[in-house]
């Protein structure tokens, strides 16, 4: 599972053109992913949304273990700083 976590996060790097930090799975199947230094984190909160609304889509046609939700947030450089919040895709 952790190679196809690792894929998983080079594949969303790829795909939304840019720098993912992590891609975890927490308890009951919650999907987290973290863009470091993300454009967006200065975008509108429908913005970001939007994001995290094709990130989860992007997970639902990729991923081959069920997820129960996808959370993206916009973390800082150190990637432990989420300043630009946490949106649960749809």
């Amino acid at each position: 599972m952790f190679r196809e976590l690792l894929t998983l996060r080079d594949q969303i790097g790829k795909e939304f053109h840019e720098q993912v930090v992590d891609v975890s799975v927490g308890k009951e199947g919650r999907m987290t992913v973290k863009f470091v230094n993300s454009p967006l984190r200065s975008r509108s909160s429908e913005e970001k949304q939007q994001r995290a609304n094709a990130v989860a889509g992007f997970v639902a046609s990729h991923y081959k273990h069920p997820v129960s939700s996808v959370s993206v947030q916009f973390v800082s450089e150190d990637g432990r700083t989420n300043d630009g919040g946490t949106y649960i895709g749809r």
